[in-house]
């Protein structure tokens, strides 16, 4: 990741939109909500690659 960015629009609809699912999954056993520098012990992020064909993004 170059930078953090926002994903807007219906969850539904993104969900809709997704071409394609990779197999190859990476997943982190650190994670947090991002709020403020937290981080929760027991999250975790992480996903398969995945195409959407059409989703707004945004950013800072």
């Amino acid at each position: 990741m170059v930078r953090d960015l926002a994903l807007t629009g219906h969850l539904f609809t993104t969900l809709k939109n997704i071409e394609m699912i990779g197999n190859e999954v990476s997943f982190s056993r650190a994670g947090g909500c991002g709020k403020a520098g937290q981080i929760l012990i027991k999250s975790g992020k992480g996903s398969a690659p995945i195409k959407i064909k059409n989703m707004g993004i945004g950013g800072k």
